[in-house]
């Protein structure tokens, strides 16, 4: 039994310390830069990709989403954090409202985020997923690639 034990610990446990993982936990600083660079290299890539632009993205402020603070603008679109209770509220109003979950796995070396798009309502559109390779000395991500997927409209 006690052999077993042992098996099964060292089963769970080897890989990840084969991996190299180990507990990160970035300054919100980080996380705002990380955040801030994955948001404007999405609506770089929106661009690009389909000549689209908006004068303001919101981003859901979920469970999933750090506490930090963006800039109020981003590659010159207004970004606005809103609970989706707040964004309910602005639907009202405002119909071609652009809502996008935002979710991030940051690493001391690499991150990945993924953003999911929704308009008008909350007809989804599309996700968006980016990978970036992070230097710690610099404070600097590079973007490793970028991924469009499930586009309802092509």
């Amino acid at each position: 039994m006690f052999k077993t034990l042992v098996y099964l610990i060292a089963f769970i446990t080897l890989p990840l310390l084969a991996n190299g993982q180990e507990n990160y936990n970035p300054t919100k600083e980080e996380q705002s830069a990380r955040y801030t660079q994955a948001i404007g290299e999405y609506i770089k890539a929106i661009y690009k990709r389909d000549k689209s632009s908006y004068d303001t993205l919101y981003f859901g402020r979920n469970n999933e989403f750090p506490d930090i603070s963006l800039p109020a603008k981003i590659e010159n679109t207004g970004i606005v954090l809103l609970t989706q209770e707040e964004a309910n509220e602005r639907r009202k109003t405002r119909k071609s409202l652009v809502f996008i979950n935002m979710v991030g796995w940051l690493e001391k070396v690499n991150s990945e985020f993924i953003l999911v798009t929704f308009y008008p309502g909350y007809e989804h559109q599309f996700d968006c997923t980016m990978h970036f390779s992070y230097d710690a000395k610099l404070k600097k991500s590079t973007l490793k690639d970028l991924d469009f997927k499930n586009y309802a409209y092509k």
